[in-house]
């Protein structure tokens, strides 16, 4: 069964501890982007769809806004653009994984 994830633009700053909402983080992408005229700082994914709360509070947006993001986000780590939070990343290094938030 795949599993389905969530995946969210960072508009103001890169994901890091902090930064964003820690509980169900499942990767983090630090690659910018610029797409629609709008500059973003990275990605965070989740397996849980985050509430209007957190995005605002974290000034976060959907890549989906319809909640087909693990299409995107699979993609990406398919092709090596995305680590694992999970695994040895600079992110796991930094304390992203799931108990160093």
């Amino acid at each position: 069964m795949r599993r389905i994830e969530y995946a969210y633009r960072m508009r103001m700053r890169p994901p890091a501890i902090g930064a964003v909402p820690r509980e169900g983080l499942a990767r983090v992408d630090y690659r910018e982007e610029d797409t629609g005229g709008r500059h973003y700082w990275g990605r965070a994914m989740y397996s849980r769809e985050l509430t209007g709360e957190e995005l605002r509070q974290y000034e976060m947006e959907p890549v989906d806004p319809d909640g087909t993001g693990e299409e995107i986000s699979e993609r990406c780590m398919q092709d090596g653009r995305i680590e694992d939070a999970g695994r040895d990343s600079p992110a796991a290094g930094a304390g992203m994984d799931s108990g160093g938030l």
